[in-house]
């Protein structure tokens, strides 16, 4: 099929014309097109005549318009290049029986001239000539003996009674009627019983219809049932005496819509009044005689039965029982004479038979190819718009006499199997199979059998069977394909007679062929064709074929029935970019684009993998590399030279639609097996139909499921029009120079051998290897199973998805079989995941963390595959690959948690209402309820979570170090969003750490025991901390490296203590590791390798691995017992998947059994505590013992379950009041704690008496927090005149000062009126009530520091908050002439912020008196806030002192740039000491236009090199750009520039000086120098500033090279946490810094000269981050090499475990 996109194209897309044209096709014929199947397809292939041609074009229309309108609505085949102008089979849509159809055809011809259209040509479909003739109803005998016909009342009638045979009518329509319905038979009973005599019995459950005589009841008589708006008996009462009389009676029942009667000899014996519809639905045999053939027998002679399907009038019935036949009987829906015969002398039209049937019928072979489906796909692809149908009847152990479908015969002779006669049971049942399917093709695959010689058949038998079914299925006038069967192989154990069998096989192949070619048959020889290939195995037991096999089959037989000839298709595009195509597609819509060209392509047929490639695209003269993408996937990349032969396309959209079709083909044929093999078939259809029997209804639900999979296949099987891209593939090429310690210079080849020499342990331990790649690929996390498994997600599609490829990171399940240490078994649990961060197996699957959705993923089989998933929650935030939710973690009293970090903004629907959190912090999940909510917040990258042995949790930081974090609910650390107070990390200073596992167990030392391990992954180190109890906390210390790799590919994200006690490392293997700052995209990232590492303790037994999955609770309550954390977590999770019945009893009994005098009892208790809270089954007894417990870390554990059961418990706030009041601090935490998340006055009023203990910082945090959280449940109430907090002062102080409400100033005030306000908190009071304060309120604190100067600090650092001016503003005045400077500043800054214009001539003074730069600066600025900038103006004059001219013209140009910066550049061209003058350039750096306000006035001045050198140096660490200073300053310094930005070599030159030259205490005194300012923003040890990242240890986890590129190119690689932020006030002036947190009421900025600024978030005009680093890019510029040399030697020592140098005095 080929369409060219040029201008002759055009034409005739638009049906202009041309001056010239080819000459127009001549000749026209169509012919039927025959195919092997022998299907009736009404398909027809073209011919016509032409000179010479290079293309065509076909349309065929269903009628004449459409066809001059050149509209192909049966088919458009699109320009095709191609010669062939014979027997071109249309590709369309299926021609209908006796349709009338038009067909033309233009061409092009070999100079590329169209020709105009030919004629148009009819063809003229013939009719269908099948028709049905009218057929009686199959009515069976039932049970033994033969049938008994005597004398009845109109002609014969027939005997029934036990030992004597029924009758059985399949079930139809005609047998439920809707409206109305009638039962009439004549009987004469020979034997009367109370027992139920059923005449007429059809059992569709409620829906049965019946008649019968006997007792029910209170009387005997004549019964009807029926479901008339529900299941109903009626009945008329008869005398039994009277039918014992040996004469036919007539009986009859009738609904006529309105009532039912019953008569008895044309007599109305019984009626009731009822209205409604019959229950009509259900499949149900009927049957006459009996209830199912086994019951309710009727003893005596039936005669004449009919069932109409009316309710007839009592004439009618009485014309029935006077004897006449012919009464309504157009109304018949069934009628049983009973003259000799059983028939139904009911007539029906059947349908007509199915045009197009394939049947597949034959042994295993047959039966297999259902649960593959290449066959009927590859059927179904080639004749995409014509109705085939397929039934698949193999049989698995099937033969030829049908002997695997013999069923029981009857329920009085289970035994009567018939195995195998010629005409058992089986073979008629495989006859009746195949008449049921109504085959036209029917492909025959007997014969596996013969191979084995004593369990088989015998090769005689079975080719007499064979030739005797074969001409069975031939009468039936069905086309037959006879199938050889394929030879076995040898797989597994050894098969002695191999060889024999084949040899049988194949006789009875040859055989086969012979019976094909006597008559007629197609035989495809797949015993001498089918071969396996060397390297793979084409059976599963060398036996029964595997998918590769059947795969095999489907091409071998696709091909042997000339299928797919022609279908193949080449698409080239020329260098004109000319698209053509040749062969089965259609091409058009062609866009030329920069990188290449985009076209649509539709296939005639889909492409199925299994057979030859379908389509090659060339692309000719081809000079660059390109990337094909069908529908924006990427489908094939090819290098130039190979797409001018073309390259084939064998996956993508296309091949997806083919695996769609498949798929759903196998469904079909799934629910088709149900129907013809239905379960329970004894009991709804054989010998006790009559228990289940009313169930035989659902066998028509299966005919419409596989009805309606079919309508899916029919719309599935049609292509569709694909858009294929074709993109020049450009060089990779990196957007900037990484840097050496982002990507190395040199990664090493993955080598296992090579990475063990490379890692160091500590002595006496050792490293193994686990499991690596191919299984693992960038694995991320582990988490354990109760049945000792690993689960390992992976991602190889972080960081980023490149567009066209679809994910595909999968979790493993990693199995130590043999329990050496090494995973000897894998299997894959789920693939096509998108970053599945985490995983934590369940019962029946596992939660998954993956990107934006928490999810379930089922496993609903038990064969560790999901099977399932499902979305538990959306909306997570996926802004930051690495950040998104993560680290999977069980607590003990079963709850599941799990992190996200920083840049994650999440927003979540729960059952439980909307869930938020922005930023980093620890999500809180309960399965069983799914409720959700966020446990605590902030950390930078929370990449890590560990639970002790007592409930505490603490996490890590990949990005904010500070070793392990003590974590509990509502905690909130660095960067938590909103946040008004945070805590810090247990160990300032250190590096970032993945990954969380406190040790337990018996395998390693004591001395580990409750130690925290965590990965520092950028050092390529795994480190040990020891954790020791302190107040309510925990301090921390690092003690040890427990694997250390000089090898950067060594990345370790995870790690947890396995079943064997040993630690398990998952090593992510990269040498990549930098997200953002590396390119996604960069192909040095590996995406092939993973890691997971093993260590152990040489000398040290490992622990026995604990046998928990099915174990009996009684083991698994042992199990809490254990020291190992896993072996405890496990048996947990186990009895969590129990019953309560089963574990709570024992639970009982195992406590009572524990021990008091176990040294473990307490923590024993404790997890049978923990036991309850994971079943959800409080026990409040339990729970009071474990309260009052002598350890106070299970008192502790206790408050939290407290918490959970709160609901369950007496009195509960009893309880947390004894805990606030406990001697313990933890337990006084966790009360605190879970009272703020209860949240009520009276949570409130416990806690806050935790005051009455001493204080440490995680009890002041915890207690102001609840303070601040809960105001609106205890403020409303104070401010009612309510007591709170029992009326404790100081506490109501505390509360108070937390809120930060302006409500609290009125109580507060109250307070300091009634003198309650102790001297040691008068300032911080004072501080609260002057920023929440009104007017009045400020007074009063204003009045207060009239007689304690001291406190207008405290009201200056309040007021930056608030804008209210008190009326005494000017009482400040006096207070600037103040003996202490403290009070003069505080008072200059209120007269600033109260602008107090009457205090400008005291400030002015200040200004030119003050001896301090801090004071004169205030002073200046109070000025301008007063915009006396006359003032300013003065005491800048040359006159004045230089300290008093720097802080007047700092002060204006913060106010006033332009008018200030000329007085500025005198003063900076006069300045002599370069640290004098840096708050005038700060002034103009932090205005919004200041930088070039000065830039332009310095253009003719010179400076002095230190003060140009200071100038850019504050430049540069603005956080922001400012270029055309720092020219300006280069030139006015007269400086040259100095090259920090060295090359590679250069690099490695000066990094070898620092190994071998290098001067770690001459580097210190560098680095303590002034004009250095690394103090200023590094702290090491406990000195220097917070601006930047902390360096004591540095040198432990950061590369030499890395850290000389911090030093020469810091922006290139800003730390995460430590990113620049400018905040803009609305007054122009800006603030740069690091981002502290941001509250409420402001945002805390830690500015270049580590000062912690507080800015009102109601004076913030717009913040901002900048990608330039606080670190200024030029500190070396003063350096020396030998310097830098020493300085870098410095840095790579400090490795943070105490041994960094203590560092010289300061240098300037």
């Amino acid at each position: 099929m080929n369409c060219r996109i040029l201008a002759f194209n055009i034409v005739w897309l638009s049906g202009l014309t041309v001056s010239m044209e080819a000459d127009a096709p001549r000749e026209l014929q169509s012919t039927p097109v025959s195919n092997k199947l022998g299907l009736s397809l009404n398909q027809y292939a073209f011919s016509w005549k032409v000179k010479s041609q290079q293309g065509y074009r076909i349309l065929v229309a269903s009628d004449l318009p459409k066809l001059a309108a050149e509209v192909g609505d049966l088919w458009d085949s699109g320009r095709r290049d191609s010669e062939e102008s014979f027997n071109i089979v249309c590709g369309g849509k299926a021609f209908l029986d006796g349709a009338k159809v038009w067909w033309k055809v233009q061409i092009w011809d070999e100079s590329g001239v169209a020709s105009a259209f030919s004629s148009p040509s009819i063809i003229q479909v013939p009719k269908n000539t099948r028709s049905v003739k009218p057929q009686r109803r199959t009515t069976h005998r039932i049970g033994e003996g033969g049938l008994d016909f005597v004398d009845g009342r109109i002609g014969k009638a027939l005997r029934f009674g036990r030992g004597r045979p029924g009758l059985q009518s399949e079930d139809y329509q005609g047998l439920r009627s809707r409206n109305g319905t009638t039962i009439s038979a004549w009987i004469r009973p020979k034997k009367v019983t109370d027992t139920w005599q059923c005449v007429y019995r059809k059992e569709d459950g409620d829906n049965r219809r019946i008649l019968a005589i006997g007792k029910e009841g209170p009387f005997w008589g004549l019964w009807f049932g029926i479901n008339i708006a529900g299941y109903k008996e009626i009945g008329g009462r008869i005398d039994p005496a009277k039918l014992s009389d040996g004469q036919w009676h007539h009986v009859a029942a009738s609904y006529d819509g309105s009532s039912v009667r019953l008569f008895l000899d044309g007599v109305k014996i019984g009626e009731q009044k009822i209205s409604g519809n019959l229950g009509s639905s259900g499949t149900a045999s009927a049957f006459i005689g009996s209830l199912g053939g086994q019951r309710e027998i009727f003893e005596g002679g039936i005669d004449d039965v009919r069932i109409y399907g009316h309710g007839l009038s009592k004439a009618a019935v009485a014309k029935l029982a006077s004897g006449e036949g012919d009464v309504e009987n157009e109304g018949l829906a069934g009628h049983w004479k009973l003259d000799g015969n059983i028939n139904n002398e009911t007539l029906f039209l059947p349908p007509l038979p199915v045009k197009n049937r394939v049947v597949f019928l034959g042994d295993s072979l047959i039966s297999r190819m259902e649960k593959f489906g290449f066959l009927e796909t590859a059927l179904t692809a080639h004749w995409p718009h014509h109705n085939i149908t397929f039934r698949n009847l193999g049989w698995p152990g099937d033969d030829v006499f049908g002997t695997a479908r013999a069923e029981f015969k009857d329920g009085r002779n289970t035994r009567g199997w018939e195995s195998g006669p010629p005409d058992g049971v089986g073979y008629r049942a495989l006859l009746r199979q195949v008449s049921d399917a109504d085959a036209s093709t029917i492909i025959v695959g007997y014969g596996s059998g013969v191979a084995f010689a004593e369990a088989g058949i015998p090769l005689d038998r079975f080719r007499a069977g064979y030739a005797r079914l074969v001409g069975a299925l031939a009468a039936k006038g069905a086309t037959l394909i006879l199938l050889t069967t394929p030879r076995q192989e040898m797989m597994g154990s050894p098969v002695p007679d191999l060889k024999e069998r084949n040899r049988r096989l194949g006789e009875a192949s040859s055989f086969i062929i012979g019976i094909g070619k006597k008559h007629g048959h197609l035989v495809i020889d797949l015993h001498g064709q089918l071969s396996a290939p060397e390297t793979e195995p084409i059976t599963e037991n060398g036996v029964h074929l595997n998918e590769l096999g059947y795969r095999r089959v489907a091409g071998l037989m696709t091909r042997e029935l000339g299928l797919f000839e022609g279908a193949s298709s080449l698409v080239t595009i020329d260098s004109e970019r000319v698209i053509s195509s040749h062969g089965g597609a259609t091409v058009g819509d062609a866009v030329t684009t920069g990188r290449g060209i985009r076209f649509d392509l539709r296939s005639d047929q889909l492409p199925c993998d299994f057979l030859p490639v379908a389509r090659k695209v060339s692309i000719l003269s081809a000079v660059d590399d390109y990337r094909l993408k069908v529908d924006g996937v990427d489908v094939l990349e090819g290098a130039a030279a190979g797409w001018g032969n073309g390259y084939a396309v064998s996956r993508g959209p296309e091949y997806d639609a083919t695996e769609k079709l498949r798929t759903a083909i196998i469904g079909k044929n799934l629910q088709h097996r149900r129907r013809l093999r239905p379960l329970n078939k004894t009991y709804v259809f054989l010998f006790r139909a009559y228990e289940m029997g009313h169930l035989a209804y659902e066998m028509g639900d299966f005919d419409r499921l596989v009805a309606a999979d079919e309508e899916r296949i029919a719309r599935l099987r049609v292509p569709r029009t694909h858009r294929y891209s074709i993109e020049r593939i450009d060089p990779w090429k990196p957007v900037h120079d990484d840097p050496e310690h982002e990507v190395p210079r040199f990664i090493p080849a993955p080598d296992i051998a090579d990475e063990l020499s490379k890692m160091e342990v500590p002595e006496g331990y050792q490293l193994n290897l686990f499991s690596a790649d191919p299984i693992l690929t960038n694995p991320i996390n582990l988490n354990w199973d109760t049945r000792g498994r690993a689960w390992v997600s992976m991602s190889s599609t972080y960081p980023h998805i490149k567009p066209g490829t679809e994910p595909d990171d999968r979790i493993v399940i990693l199995e130590d079989q043999d329990q050496d240490g090494v995973a000897d078994k894998w299997t894959i649990f789920a693939d096509g995941l998108l970053v599945p961060h985490s995983v934590m197996p369940v019962e029946g699957g596992a939660y998954v963390c993956s990107a934006t959705e928490f999810l379930f993923l089922a496993d609903t089989d038990g064969d560790d595959r999901a099977d399932e998933r499902r979305v538990v929650f959306s909306g997570f935030g996926n802004a930051d690959v690495h950040h998104m939710i993560h680290a999977l973690r069980w607590a003990p009293w079963g709850e599941l948690y799990f992190n996200q970090s920083i840049y994650i903004n999440s927003f979540i629907d729960t059952r439980w209402g909307k869930r938020r959190l922005n930023g980093s912090g620890v999500w809180r999940f309960r399965p069983e309820t799914e409720r959700l909510d966020v446990f605590a917040r902030g950390a930078v990258n929370p990449w890590g979570h560990a639970i002790d042995r007592w409930g505490q949790s603490f996490i890590t930081d990949g990005a904010g170090g500070q070793g392990p974090h003590y974590t509990f609910p509502g905690a909130a650390f660095r960067s938590a969003v909103g946040a008004p107070r945070t805590m810090p990390g247990l160990v300032p200073g250190k590096p970032n750490g993945t990954g969380c596992e406190v040790l337990s167990g018996r395998h390693f030392p004591e001395q580990w025991r409750g130690s925290i391990v965590e990965n520092d992954f950028r050092a390529n180190r795994t480190v040990r901390y020891k954790i020791t109890e302190t107040g309510s906390g925990y301090a921390a210390e690092e003690v040890e490296t427990l694997v250390r790799s000089s090898r950067q590919t060594f990345r370790p994200v995870d790690l947890k203590v396995g079943p064997d006690g040993a630690l398990y490392i998952v090593d992510w293997y990269n040498a990549i590791i930098d997200h953002g700052e590396v390119d996604f995209h960069h192909p040095l990232r590996d995406k092939a390798h993973g890691r997971i590492w093993r260590l152990i303790a040489k000398d040290r037994p490992l622990v026995e691995r604990p046998n928990i999955h099915g174990a009996p609770v009684e083991a698994l309550l042992e199990y809490l017992k254990a020291p190992e954390d896993y072996s405890r977590t496990q048996a947990k999770r186990e009895l969590a998947t129990r019953s309560r019945d089963e574990v709570l009893p024992k639970l009982e009994s195992w406590l009572t059994s524990l021990s008091t005098e176990d040294p473990e009892f307490e923590h024993h208790r404790l997890e049978a505590l923990w036991v309850y809270g994971t079943m959800n089954a409080p026990d409040e007894k339990l729970l009071r013992k474990v309260l009052a417990s002598p350890e106070p870390r299970a008192r502790a554990s206790g408050v939290r379950i407290l918490f959970h059961w709160r609901d369950h418990v007496d009195k509960p706030f009893e309880l947390f009041a004894s805990a606030i009041d406990d001697e313990h601090p933890r337990v006084r935490l966790e009360a605190v704690n879970v009272l703020r998340e209860i949240g009520s006055m009276e949570a409130a009023n416990i806690a806050i008496r935790a005051l009455n203990w001493p204080v440490d910082q995680w009890l002041d945090y915890a207690i102001w927090l609840t303070a601040r959280e809960l105001r609106d449940d205890w403020l409303p109430a104070l401010q009612a005149g309510k007591k709170v907090f029992g009326g404790a002062t100081d506490q109501l102080r505390y509360a108070l000062e937390a809120t930060g409400d302006p409500r609290a100033t009125e109580p507060l005030v109250a307070l300091l009126r009634d003198a309650k306000i102790g001297e040691g908190d008068l300032p911080n009071v004072v501080k609260t009530i002057a920023g929440l304060g009104r007017p009045p309120e400020v007074d009063l604190v204003l009045t207060l520091a009239g007689k304690q100067p001291s406190l207008l600090t405290s009201i200056a650092e309040g007021v930056r908050h608030n804008g209210v001016k008190p009326d005494g503003a000017a009482s400040v005045i006096p207070r600037l002439a103040h003996g202490e400077r403290s009070v003069r500043e505080a008072a200059a800054k209120l007269a600033g912020i109260w602008r107090v214009t009457a205090a400008g001539g005291a400030l002015a003074g200040r200004v030119r008196n003050a001896r301090n730069d801090s004071e004169r600066l205030i002073a200046a600025r109070a000025l301008a806030r007063l915009k006396q900038f006359d003032r300013l103006a003065g005491l800048a004059a040359s006159t004045q002192d230089q300290d008093v001219r720097v802080a007047a013209v700092a002060a204006w140009a913060e106010a006033q740039p332009v008018e200030a910066r000329r007085p500025a550049v005198e003063i900076l061209v006069d300045a002599s000491d370069s640290e004098q003058i840096v708050p005038v350039f700060t002034a103009f750096i932090n205005r919004e236009s200041g930088a070039s306000q000065l830039a332009d006035a310095l253009e003719k001045f010179r400076l002095k090199e230190a003060v140009a050198i200071t100038g850019i140096r504050l430049v540069r660490a603005s956080g922001r750009k400012f270029p055309e200073l720092i020219v300006a300053l280069n030139k006015a310094g007269a400086l040259k520039p100095v090259a920090f930005d060295l090359n590679q070599h250069e690099r490695e030159d000066l990094l070898a000086y620092v190994i071998t030259s290098g001067d770690a205490k001459r580097g210190a005194e560098v680095y303590r120098r002034k004009s250095m300012a690394c103090t200023l923003c590094h702290q090491i040890g406990t000195e220097g500033g917070k601006v930047g990242p902390e360096l004591s240890s540095i040198g432990a986890y950061a590369q030499p090279a890395a850290i000389l590129d911090s030093i020469l190119s810091p922006n290139n690689d800003i730390k995460q946490g430590f990113e620049t932020v400018i905040v803009t006030r609305k007054d122009d002036t800006t603030v740069a810094g690091i981002l502290q947190r941001r509250s409420d009421a402001a945002t805390i900025i830690r500015d270049p000269a580590n000062k912690i600024v507080a800015i009102p978030n109601n004076d913030i005009k717009k913040t901002a981050k900048s990608p330039v680093s606080l670190m200024s890019a030029g500190l070396t510029a003063t350096l020396r090499k030998d310097e830098l040399v020493d300085l870098v030697r410095y840095l790579t020592e400090l490795d943070g475990n105490g041994d960094a140098r203590p560092l010289p005095p300061q240098q300037n």
